[in-house]
């Protein structure tokens, strides 16, 4: 995680308490009146969860390309792995 990265988080949880804390201490109308901080929040949030989406296809696209990961093969068993021995002999 890069520092951004966790900047944005801490930045996000700091807004929520601060929404919080505003909303039991003004009272009547208090979350009408703190709506802005929780946007705020929420866009930390965003940017953060669309920094990391970001960083994961950047890293999906780094994969070597000769050995690709296909999750659609099935798993060796033992007829497919005796079947390797048999003709490598």
């Amino acid at each position: 995680m890069k520092l951004i990265d966790s900047m944005l988080l801490s930045a996000a949880v700091g807004f929520l308490m601060i929404g919080v804390h505003r909303i039991f201490v003004d009272g009547k109308n208090s979350f009408y009146n703190n709506y802005w901080i929780f946007m705020l929040m929420l866009l930390c949030l965003y940017v953060f969860s669309w920094r990391r989406k970001k960083q994961e296809e950047i890293k999906q696209k780094n994969l070597p390309k000769s050995n690709p990961i296909n999750i659609n093969q099935p798993k060796n068993n033992l007829k497919t792995a005796l079947k390797t021995v048999k003709k490598k002999k």
